[in-house]
């Protein structure tokens, strides 16, 4: 057994393992991502990394490990016209890296690249890199080069491969597989995806989205189309934040504001290849790693996770000042793990919004204040919301190993926990079922033999 029930726990009575990957479980919305390895040291161990499946287990009837590195993409939105920023060398592929994954309400799975600029680089003494590729993490030799192994990653013969890497794909879901081949929505910007959350307001597509590296920044697609590609039409917005606790979703769009002309900006397309660089032009508030992101369609709300300032690649608490890397701008002196937006009119559509810095753990959910030196120090892993508007979340108090599952209300601020992992274990994502009485948890062991597994948890039956 990987993992107990708490003492109390009266709620639930069954705990099952089942070995990943999974497939079945009608009704729930269970999705998660397996992780590249931390190096590989040869040719053959890459192909084998990149014609495996990017997506380890789920369940929900949706995906079942079809979507691979390799996978063949269609193209979609303002890159689709201007594809020779793209597809020099070959086509677009899957995914390089794991990344966050979303079911939609209109009936397609969402599914985001979190790579990063890593495994590209170059034996090249005469290549330099520019302001994207700096600002992309893209140089000449990167943590995980996979250069030398792999002509796809050598940059100095290709500058346009990164390129390929850093969106959305979306694909209708059938059967426990993909439908058809994935699309790479390009309205929805580049960056290293860790966080993703697809709603709907009034009929049109919402979508969020969280740059997973520290001082990057909040996102937010809104489409302006109810019908098929309904992604490829809107307008992607980033967030601004300021201190009396107001926010705005600032537009990036091309000619507005300075993402002109003359200000080296060609077009929308070029607008999104560099989403980064538009987002640090319009005055975004950089953020300690955004991380996972849950969203409401019917109150309006948003919570995104937020990562230490000291740990830029781990979603953890949030405390202390620094500045962004990228721009120098200093990040708000944010307190708590959560970030907590609340959109105007409960829209998520909205322009406007107001924020609060928030602590989330097994007490629930309750604000903290950066003045009075209050220090939130939670590990959120996951967090969304069921079909109840509950807000479901696997928290690890204390910065202990302790993983829990917690269902939380998130208008009064209590949390009841649903289950607690034992020593030794990590729960990485969970997900509920739509009628709420079955949940589903990624279980993954630590240290060197490490095994992974879907943990199912089901609920009494009423009397």
């Amino acid at each position: 057994m990987l993992a107990t029930t708490p003492p109390g726990s009266g709620d639930w009575e069954s705990l099952t393992c089942l070995p990943a990957p999974v497939k079945g479980g009608a009704g729930s919305q269970f999705l998660a991502v397996g992780h590249a390895p931390a190096r590989v040291s040869s040719p053959a161990e890459l192909a084998r990394y990149l014609a495996s499946p990017a997506i380890s287990f789920l369940t929900g009837g949706v995906v079942d490990g079809d979507l691979t590195r390799n996978t063949r993409t269609a193209l979609s939105g303002p890159l689709r016209e201007d594809a020779s920023r793209l597809l020099s060398g070959a086509p677009p592929a899957g995914l390089l890296g794991s990344g966050p994954l979303a079911s939609t309400p209109w009936g397609t799975l969402l599914c985001a690249d979190g790579t990063s600029g890593a495994h590209f680089g170059t034996a090249d003494a005469r290549w330099r890199a520019n302001e994207a590729h700096r600002r992309y993490g893209v140089g000449a030799g990167g943590a995980d080069d996979w250069s030398r192994l792999d002509q796809r990653f050598e940059i100095a013969r290709n500058e346009q491969s990164p390129h390929h890497f850093g969106w959305v794909l979306e694909s209708p879901a059938s059967q426990g597989t993909w439908a058809g081949q994935p699309t790479k929505r390009t309205a929805l910007g580049r960056m290293r995806h860790s966080g993703l959350a697809a709603t709907a307001s009034r009929g049109h597509a919402v979508v969020y989205a969280g740059d997973g590296e520290h001082g990057e920044y909040l996102y937010k697609f809104v489409g302006s189309r109810r019908t098929e590609g309904a992604l490829d039409h809107g307008v992607l917005h980033v967030a601004r934040l300021h201190p009396d606790g107001s926010g705005e979703w600032l537009p990036l769009v091309h000619g507005q504001g300075p993402l002109t002309p003359r200000h080296g900006w060609k077009n929308q397309a070029d607008v999104l290849l560099r989403t980064r660089l538009a987002a640090d032009g319009v005055g975004a508030t950089p953020l300690p790693t955004p991380c996972r992101i849950a969203a409401s369609g019917t109150s309006g709300e948003v919570l995104c996770a937020l990562g230490r300032l000291s740990e830029a690649g781990g979603c953890e608490a949030a405390g202390g000042g620094a500045r962004s890397r990228a721009t120098s701008v200093p990040l708000l002196p944010l307190a708590g793990n959560v970030l907590r937006l609340r959109e105007e009119g409960r829209d998520p559509a909205a322009t406007d919004f107001r924020w609060s810095d928030e602590e989330l753990s097994g007490r629930g959910l309750r604000k903290v204040s950066a003045r009075a030196g209050t220090r939130a120090s939670g590990v959120v892993r996951d967090l969304h919301y069921g079909p109840g508007g509950e807000l479901w979340a696997v928290v690890a108090d204390d910065g202990s190993s302790d993983d829990a599952l917690l269902v939380v209300d998130t208008a009064d601020g209590p949390a009841r926990c649903v289950v607690k992992a034992e020593q030794g274990v990590l729960f990485t994502a969970a997900a509920v079922a739509t009628d709420g009485r079955q949940s589903f948890i990624a279980v993954r062991t630590v240290g060197t033999d490490r095994r992974s597994v879907v943990l199912s948890v089901r609920g009494r039956r009423s009397a």
